[in-house]
Parts: structure tokens; C-alpha cells; sequence
């Protein structure tokens, strides 16, 4: 069964850096960092280092190369060290930290607790609703963790996912209240089970 399932790991690991590639084309190296920090840190929990095993990270880095290489190779040529610095210092250094404070630990911590009142904030209005309901769904998900439930693998990468998005946006120095459409996916799939919890899956799915 390992051996019929390879080439499916296959398609979906290549799958994965295509997709990371493309992220990284359109938002930079966020597309990077939120999927690979997740991967790493579940791979940590659960202690399945073969996941990062069977990602084959050194093809992933030569399907990176080739998709985003091109476009960056050939807009340094034309623009120079314009556009290098453009996407260094603007696009990526300016967006993640402060030029202005000389305490870099308290300025991170001050940015951290503001962006995270900030952010709930917006998780309250965006997702309204149904926001309130993360109250009952994140200890649910963490009960469900603790206890063995069959469903603990999948919701233990949800919950991390949710966790490295809102806190990796908590600390950068930008906040913009759209970068918690990231947390879509997880958040939907998380409330439904919270919803979901007391009913009977014979009753809804016959």
C-alpha cells in the first residue's frame, strides 16, 4: 500500500511547491513561511519527521527555482538594483520590522500584543457571525487533541495552520486587516466541527 501511494505523495508534494511558487510571485516570502512553518511545527508535534522526508525539499527547491527565476532574473536585468532593493528592503524588510526603535525585543513584544488586539478584531468583523464561536472551537479542538480523537492528526494541522498565521502577522510590523482571509480555511473547518460535535453521523450522513 506505501508503494501504490508514492506516486500519489509525488504529484501532491510537487503540488505544494508549484503552489508555494506562486504564492511567493504574487505576496512574496509569506507563501513561503506560513506553509513551511506549519509542516515543520505539526511535523514537530506529531513526531512524524517522514512527512518532511517524503516532501523531497531538494527537487521542491529546483521546481521554486524554475517557476520563479525567470521573472525576477529578467526584471533585475531590465531595472537594475532599482527593483533589487525594491523587493529586499520595501516589499520584504520594511514590512516585517521597524526602523525606529532601539529595543528591539520591547518593540517586537508592543507590536505583538497590538497587532493581536488588532487582528482579533478583525476576525470578529470579517468572519461575523461567526467569530464568537471560536471561543467553544479552539478548547474543543485542544480537548479533542489531548484525548486521542480519531480526528486529532487533522485538527492538531488546523489548528497550527490557524496559530502560525495569526501569530506570524501578530509580530510583523504592517498589520492589514486582509491578511486574515488566511485564516478561511481553517477557521470554516474548525467552527463546523465545533457545530458539529453533538450530532449524530448517521443522521447526517444517512
Amino acid at each position: 500500500a506505501a508503494e501504490h501511494n508514492k506516486p500519489e505523495q509525488a504529484k501532491y508534494s510537487i503540488l505544494f511547491f508549484v503552489f508555494c511558487s506562486m504564492g511567493f510571485m504574487i505576496k512574496g516570502f509569506t507563501a513561503f513561511i506560513i506553509p513551511f512553518l506549519t509542516i515543520g511545527l505539526y511535523s514537530a508535534f506529531s513526531r512524524k519527521w517522514k512527512i518532511l522526508e517524503e516532501m523531497r525539499c531538494g527537487r521542491g527547491m529546483l521546481v521554486i527555482l524554475l517557476i520563479i527565476c525567470p521573472w525576477f532574473l529578467y526584471m533585475i536585468s531590465a531595472h537594475g538594483s532599482t527593483y533589487l532593493n525594491y523587493m529586499v528592503v520595501d516589499e520584504t524588510k520594511n514590512r516585517l520590522i521597524s526602523d525606529g526603535s532601539t529595543h528591539i525585543a520591547a518593540a517586537v513584544l508592543a507590536t505583538f500584543l497590538d497587532h493581536c488586539a488588532f487582528y482579533l478584531n478583525v476576525l470578529w468583523t470579517y468572519f461575523a457571525p461567526w467569530g464568537i464561536f471560536l471561543i467553544g472551537a479552539i478548547p474543543l479542538t485542544l480537548w479533542k487533541i489531548k484525548s486521542n480523537d480519531p480526528t486529532k492528526d487533522g485538527l492538531s494541522l488546523l489548528l497550527i495552520w490557524f496559530c502560525v498565521v495569526f501569530g506570524f502577522f501578530s509580530m510583523i510590523y504592517y498589520s492589514i486587516n486582509h491578511y486574515m482571509l488566511f485564516l478561511s480555511t481553517p477557521f470554516a473547518i474548525l467552527v463546523s466541527v465545533f457545530f458539529l460535535e453533538n450530532f449524530d453521523p448517521q443522521l447526517l450522513f444517512g
